[in-house]
């Protein structure tokens, strides 16, 4: 069987699972989101499948086009669940809701006129106030379940709430990982006029300091791990504290705030640079972790400082970084606006201290000897390089590394 054979099987069997869990949705397994529905309830409990049923083979034996027409509708509703990926999905499936209780309807109705006894027609209502107060049970439930306070950003809403009832005056505010353009963040902070003293990065690839203001990072801690790890390394003296914490529906930590006020000791580079790129970018170091022994197969950490002059950046410029070796060839290189595009260099203000992070990955095949690292920006969309401000050239030399 060539490949092409082997991706069609793989497409059917996906199919039939899918259309497998669409059958099963309605009276055995629903939708897991808790954005849908009551993560796993069925669409209808088990005492309706009598009035569905009914009212599918009345559907299927009448002969009038309006009863072929519903079995299509409801058909033709269900296939953006049954073609796509996590069915059963209540959400894509939602056209098919008035076929289906026309369906329950029409199954009612010829049950009651076929039974022709009031203890049919009794046990179709006692059905159906079933069903209702099912509904509203499931419902109830639903408002409960600990899910909905990430399925709703009910989590980045704290955060928001917290930020406007504290807004930032003599300090500045910063929020990570989550970017301020998400809609639940954009809102409050927008609609309170904050923007301008709150900004966003994501800790785990970059950290933005102010060494001359006060400011507190709004952390959440379950997305972003790795802050309350590096800020020891960040301020190795301490200086800093945390305070108020955010919590979930189950009372486990969702968020923290931490405190670096103004003047609080910074970690210096191991090499420590003086280097001009024009659009007001400048350099103040670099630190490989781990300098400067390493053997092939090893990864060197490159944390990069930055600042911005007089202004901010003009341009989102794309930061590359090479190691080369003695003969000044590529040997790998690692490319990305600074912390995978969350702070770009357009956001940086001057005063502030950008700490971008890099990973090169030295190959295994790496000879021994003497490498160099080498830095430089450019735009993505072109290729061009940012020309350096105070020397001819577009790239500099941080420093020289070995491979043991």
């Amino acid at each position: 069987v060539g490949q092409k054979g082997r991706e069609e099987a793989g497409a059917s069997v996906d199919l039939l699972e899918n259309l497998r869990l669409i059958a099963g949705m309605f009276f055995t397994a629903g939708d897991t989101n808790p954005r849908h529905n009551l993560p796993g309830r069925p669409v209808f409990g088990w005492w309706v499948l009598p009035l569905f049923a009914s009212g599918l083979v009345v559907s299927l034996l009448e002969r009038r086009s309006v009863h072929k027409f519903i079995l299509l509708w409801l058909a033709v509703m269900l296939l953006p669940t049954l073609l796509t990926d996590h069915a059963p999905n209540f959400l894509r499936a939602c056209g098919a809701i008035p076929p289906l209780l026309i369906l329950v309807s029409l199954g009612a109705d010829r049950l009651v006129k076929f039974g022709r006894a009031k203890a049919v027609a009794g046990a179709v209502a006692l059905i159906l106030l079933a069903e209702s107060f099912s509904g509203l049970a499931s419902f109830h439930r639903w408002t409960r379940c600990p899910d909905l306070f990430y399925a709703f950003d009910e989590g980045l809403t704290q955060v928001a709430r917290y930020i406007v009832s504290n807004p930032p005056s003599g300090d500045l505010v910063y929020v990570t990982p989550r970017d301020l353009s998400h809609p639940t963040l954009r809102f409050f902070i927008e609609t309170n006029k904050l923007d301008h003293r709150v900004r966003s990065f994501d800790a785990r690839h970059v950290l933005v300091a102010t060494p001359d203001e006060d400011a507190r990072y709004v952390v959440i801690t379950r997305e972003d791990f790795r802050f309350k790890i590096i800020a020891p390394w960040l301020w190795p003296h301490g200086g800093y504290r945390a305070g108020e914490m955010l919590f979930d529906r189950n009372g486990n930590p969702y968020a923290q705030v931490f405190y670096v006020p103004a003047g609080t000791p910074l970690r210096h580079p191991l090499w420590v640079k003086h280097v001009r790129w024009q659009d007001n970018i400048l350099l103040l170091g670099a630190d490989p972790i781990g300098c400067c022994d390493y053997r092939p197969g090893d990864i060197i950490y490159l944390e990069l400082w930055w600042t911005a002059e007089e202004s901010s950046p003009a341009e989102s410029w794309t930061i590359f970084t090479h190691l080369l070796d003695s003969q000044g060839h590529l040997v790998v290189g690692d490319d990305g606006e600074p912390g995978r595009g969350s702070y770009p260099t357009s956001r940086w203000q001057p005063g502030e201290l950008v700490i971008t992070e890099y990973q090169l990955f030295i190959p295994k095949d790496a000879p021994p000897g003497e490498y160099t690292v080498e830095i430089g920006l450019y735009k993505w969309q072109t290729g061009e390089r940012l020309p350096l401000a105070d020397r001819p050239g577009d790239a500099v030399w941080l420093g020289k590394v070995y491979v043991r």
